[in-house]
């Protein structure tokens, strides 16, 4: 019998980091996930960058893309006070892509420590974040991004009720589509977390 107790994380929402060691959690974190991203965040300028095949040359490591998640409202997952994995997200974003949906919610970052994956987080970070946004927008679209080889993020999209509305080919490099997707509001499905 196994008798090790189930660990439990929290979700906190802040619409900006200030607090400085959530600060340095949140920039660990970046630097662990850099390379799990097409391409790697640290070869990126923003969090909705539009021009994703030339990039950057990567000097300034994962610094710009930090900043720009410091302005956005995040949520942070803590497990025993120490941050875990984060959201960040933008509201009354637009771009072409998404243009008939008007101002939206754009999901710009998913960041689960390597040592944390494995433990179905995502599904209850994405649950958590949507209930906040619809708790204080309630008819706001939820969008984000990611490449059409991110079997794990297209997978999951499903799973959530996520539905493609938007692909570019090629956009991040010869078979590498950027795809966007998009979440209406379903006021029945949304509760607080």
């Amino acid at each position: 019998m196994d008798t090790k107790q189930e660990e439990t994380q929290i979700f906190i929402h802040r619409e900006k980091i200030l607090d400085e060691q959530e600060k340095r959690e949140v920039y660990e974190i970046l630097e662990e996930c850099d390379q799990d991203f097409c391409p790697p965040l640290s070869y990126r300028s923003s969090t909705s960058q539009k021009q994703l095949t030339q990039v950057e040359d990567g000097k300034e490591g994962v610094r710009r893309y930090y900043e720009e998640i410091l302005q956005q409202p995040t949520l942070l997952v803590k497990r025993e006070g120490r941050t875990i994995g984060f959201m960040s997200y933008r509201i009354g974003y637009t771009c072409k892509e998404l243009e008939h949906y008007g101002k939206v919610c754009y999901l710009t970052t998913l960041c689960i420590r390597p040592s944390e994956r494995g433990r179905r987080l995502a599904p209850l970070i994405y649950r958590a974040v949507e209930s906040h946004i619809h708790s204080q927008y309630p008819d706001l679209v939820i969008t984000l991004r990611t490449w059409s080889t991110n079997k794990a993020q297209l997978h999951l999209m499903d799973e959530l009720g996520y539905h493609c509305v938007a692909r570019l080919e090629n956009d991040r490099g010869e078979g590498i589509d950027t795809v966007y997707y998009a979440k209406e509001p379903d006021k029945k499905i949304f509760k607080n977390y």
